[in-house]
């Protein structure tokens, strides 16, 4: 299995894939990241397992998304915090799907909502899925941004700081905006983002990217 690190450094997004099944050696591991994940933040986060109407129908060709049968619908109890709970979860998730040898791409509106697939409870939304499987190709490397357009460094930022904010470079965002900013102050790492679609999510998905990064405790100024 992949280390984290390296799950970070060769995951790409992927819209093409293989008809090859997920195998219960990887489904069951993931099972279990998603349940401990749902429990710890209230979240209904389902694995959906050969399923193609998802990303069937014509009318969800955007993004020329092909042999798409698993995916990972992120969904929870409706709330301000919704959305970054699910980016920073979903993220972990998509991160160990990749360390088990899973392709992935995060989709934020091209997918149909297959309602006989999932389970919702009352009062909970899907906000994205991520999909799944066994990529056709490695994908490509995007143009990202430079370290100091996301994070306020000098000579005296203490390294850790320094690579989870490398790292959070790393991650997905919708459209690759990267509209995401971190500062550290007084011992705590403060984030923003500036407007821009799912960006609520992106600040989720960047958060666990920099923690990852960070490869110690982060205290945030404000806590998940």
């Amino acid at each position: 299995m992949l280390t984290i690190e390296e799950a970070v450094n060769q995951r790409h997004s992927i819209r093409s894939y293989t008809l090859d099944p997920i195998p219960q050696a990887i489904a069951e591991p993931l099972q279990q990241l998603i349940k401990e994940c749902n429990e710890a933040a209230n979240l209904n986060m389902q694995l959906v397992l050969d399923e193609p109407k998802a990303f069937g129908s014509k009318l969800f060709h955007y993004g020329m998304f092909t042999n798409v049968r698993n995916y990972l619908v992120l969904a929870g109890p409706k709330g301000d915090d919704l959305d970054m709970l699910l980016g920073y979860y979903g993220a972990k998730v998509m991160l160990r799907a990749k360390q088990l040898g899973l392709d992935s791409c995060w989709v934020g509106m091209t997918f149909r909502k297959v309602s006989d697939a999932f389970c919702l409870r009352p009062g909970d939304k899907v906000e994205a899925v991520i999909a799944l499987g066994f990529g056709n190709g490695n994908g490509v490397n995007h143009k990202v941004k430079d370290l100091h357009d996301v994070a306020l460094v000098n000579a005296d930022t203490p390294d850790w700081f320094v690579n989870g904010a490398r790292c959070a470079l790393k991650a997905p965002t919708a459209i690759n905006q990267q509209k995401f900013h971190f500062e550290l102050a007084d011992g705590k790492v403060r984030q923003r983002s500036s407007f821009g679609p799912f960006t609520k999510m992106d600040l989720g998905i960047v958060r666990y990217f920099f923690e990852v990064g960070a490869s110690q405790p982060v205290a945030w100024e404000k806590k998940l």
